[in-house]
């Protein structure tokens, strides 16, 4: 295989140095500068960001991924913010897979909370670096170079590397480590690799469990392609290499949630998996357990061909025209290649592991539709299918080099080729800097002048409130935790008889965007029989309103 240049070494070095204060830039100038005069309190746009932050805290200071709430025993355990979860003993546990707050919370301990919220965009230069050092394996070091810039400027990728608390790009980077370290064991001397193979794999596995057996179909691929060099020894070593995140895995959700297999994602007091399932999971019904299993493994959503499409338009094909575009182009110049027995198993691995991998994405995924009118309107590069079908994205990317290598391989002169790559790079280049940073709404842009709009929001309501509140809100819990105790309301009256056993001792308020006509029907219809009332506190903004939880004397 070619070998790099110090020269070329030392400028993918310095590209990297460049792409990771772009991807930084976005926390560091509006978050943690507004944060600074603030008690270093961090707001994000995510309540996934909000919990993953706080509770990455919460394990540097006490080595558990648990917050403590003792007023939730006298209230039903309803104090508590989105993305998080409450045990039976009351205590604040995440709503999510432990994989990646584990991992981010023990580098923490090594680098400190503030350097652990620029490990993504750190993650997001290394997942350009392993993507690579893959293509260069497969398709040879040109296809390889062109997807590093390629990868770098993608725009989902720099979008997911920019919100540094969510973990998609970590999730990602491990993958594309792992299939890179695979992609070196047919070499002489670098099965000891297959160590590597299995612990970034597993990382990636116990980020995101529901995925697992995407990440496994590589593996499968390789067995088949080369099942004469794949002895029982080699499964080992990968074995072997996952022992220490799953192990660390298990552990810490048995700490937390009281039981190696258990998840944030249960509902309340479930005993099963399928039990406490949350509701827009497809499962129950008159059919085998196995079946409901089976469903939850590949089709969790259900199977629905015209939502499945609807959203395959919108966040592959509409989303990333050019790079399809391409990548149908290098898809055809690769099957061209193959019927003059011109490809490399190494290809047919990489394309038919990808290929898979897409469908069953799509099949997973495809079929959810989210009831929150607010994410269906106004996210285009922010909504979760964008991340979600990440690896999709990034699957394009290596075979978009190949069709530009393929092209600068004919008989060109070499301007016209220098210039043809050129235009296509920096064209691809431009609309994925444009996906990014101009999508209206929630373009990073945009999304700088919404977390302005957060921090003001706090200072008001901040400046209205003792230290300890209790605030009712319907979307703004990632202003306030985990400074202060939340109840999600979003239409819940239930919470209300709870919280009338403590009005007596903590002020409650909610923060509110209702108009005054919905309030007072809500006040006549829900609460007067409870003896309570919203009552107006004060104005915060023009958007929402502070009201107060009062009984009725």
């Amino acid at each position: 295989m070619e070998k790099l240049s110090t020269k070329v070494k030392v400028l993918l070095g310095a590209v990297m140095v460049v792409f990771f204060v772009l991807y930084g830039s976005f926390f560091f100038l509006n978050t943690f500068q507004s944060a600074q005069d603030r008690d270093d309190h961090l707001i994000f746009n995510w309540p996934d960001e909000m919990a993953n932050s706080a509770f990455i805290g919460q394990f540097v200071d006490s080595g558990k991924f648990s917050l403590p709430e003792e007023l939730n025993s006298a209230v039903g355990n309803i104090i508590h913010p989105r993305s998080t979860n409450v045990r039976a003993d009351g205590e604040i546990v995440p709503a999510a897979f432990l994989g990646f707050t584990i991992v981010y919370g023990l580098l923490a301990k090594l680098v400190g909370l503030f350097a652990v919220n620029f490990l993504t965009p750190l993650f997001g230069v290394l997942a350009a670096l392993a993507l690579f050092g893959l293509a260069r394996n497969v398709f040879g070091v040109r296809a390889g170079l062109i997807s590093f810039i390629l990868c770098l400027t993608l725009g989902t990728l720099h979008y997911y590397s920019s919100l540094v608390m969510l973990p998609n790009v970590f999730f990602v980077f491990c993958a594309l480590a792992g299939f890179y370290f695979l992609s070196n064991c047919g070499r002489e001397g670098k099965n000891y690799q297959l160590l590597f193979v299995g612990f970034f794999l597993a990382l990636s596995a116990i980020t995101r469990p529901m995925e697992a057996i995407w990440l496994v179909l590589p593996l499968i691929v390789c067995v088949f392609v080369y099942r004469d060099g794949f002895a029982s020894a080699k499964f080992l070593l990968i074995l072997v290499g996952a022992i220490l995140p799953v192990g660390l895995f298990l552990y810490y959700n048995y700490q937390t949630y009281g039981a190696i297999f258990a998840s944030g994602y249960l509902q309340g007091d479930a005993t099963s998996l399928l039990g406490g399932l949350p509701p827009e999971v497809a499962h129950g019904g008159a059919v085998p357990a196995w079946r409901n299993y089976l469903r939850l493994a590949f089709a969790p959503f259900g199977f629905y061909e015209r939502t499945i499409w609807s959203n395959v338009y919108n966040f592959i094909i509409k989303l990333l025209w050019p790079y399809l575009t391409l990548f149908g182009v290098g898809l055809t110049c690769w099957f061209v290649d193959r019927f003059k027995q011109k490809t490399t198993k190494e290809q047919f691995v990489f394309i038919v592991s990808g290929l898979m991998i897409s469908v069953f994405l799509i099949i997973y995924y495809g079929s959810w539709k989210f009831a929150d009118a607010l994410v269906v309107d106004n996210n285009t590069i922010s909504n979760s299918f964008a991340r979600y079908w990440l690896p999709i994205h990034l699957f394009f990317i290596p075979i978009v080099a190949y069709a530009i290598d393929v092209t600068w391989q004919w008989k060109w002169p070499v301007a016209l080729k220098y210039a043809g790559a050129s235009v296509v790079v920096v064209g691809l280049m431009l609309f994925s800097f444009r996906l990014t940073y101009l999508t209206p709404g929630d373009g990073l842009i945009a999304q700088g002048g919404v977390m302005k709009s957060y921090y003001e929001r706090y200072d008001v309501v901040k400046k209205l409130i003792v230290p300890d509140s209790i605030i009712i809100f319907d979307r703004t819990d990632k202003l306030f935790f985990p400074e202060y105790r939340l109840v999600d309301f979003n239409y819940n009256y239930q919470i209300f008889p709870q919280l009338k056993k403590v009005i007596n001792k903590f002020p409650v308020y909610y923060l509110s965007y209702l108009p005054d006509e919905l309030i007072g029907k809500i006040n006549a219809e829900k609460l007067d029989n409870l003896g309570l009332k919203l009552e107006k506190f004060a104005s915060v903004d023009n958007e929402y309103e502070l009201l107060r939880l009062v009984e009725i004397k």
